[in-house]
């Protein structure tokens, strides 16, 4: 249990990993006086694909990353075998990867575009994938208003 942490970002190391893992987070600031926040829903840190965040809302023409730790049944994958994709019908380019450390990686998209409705879906579907085109059915959510 981590009771203070004072940056924006909290390293999970090996064994966290490899055990049932719960995490909730709540802030608070550290300049201002005030209140902390509620807590945010429980996110379950066991399934075979993890992504931080798993869901982003951002406006018209801004940048956004989300990170992933991809687990193929008990382990995990290297992080520079993982692609990604958008609604699985577009590979996102290699170059706006990040290798963030040999389980984690990152993925960059640039000057976003308004998410056009597809059925009932109101969002893009983004996948960490194994690079021999292996995707969970798990996928991070991107809201483009």
């Amino acid at each position: 249990v981590v009771q203070v942490a004072l940056n924006t970002s909290l390293d999970i190391d090996n064994m966290l990993l490899d055990s049932s893992s719960f995490a909730q987070v709540r802030c608070k600031s550290i300049c201002v006086p005030g209140f902390w926040s509620e807590w945010s829903t429980l996110y379950n840190l066991n399934g075979e694909v993890l992504y931080f965040p798993t869901k982003i809302l951002t406006s018209v023409g801004s940048n956004v990353s989300f990170h992933c730790i991809y687990k193929n049944k008990t382990q995990s994958v290297a992080s520079k075998k993982i692609v990604w994709w958008l609604n699985l019908a577009e590979e996102i380019p290699e170059s706006q990867y990040t290798l963030v450390n040999d389980r984690v990686s990152k993925v960059t998209l640039f000057n976003l575009k308004a998410t056009k409705p597809r059925g009932s879906f109101f969002y893009n579907a983004l996948y960490c994938c194994h690079q021999n085109r292996e995707c969970h059915h798990r996928y991070a959510e991107l809201y483009v208003v």
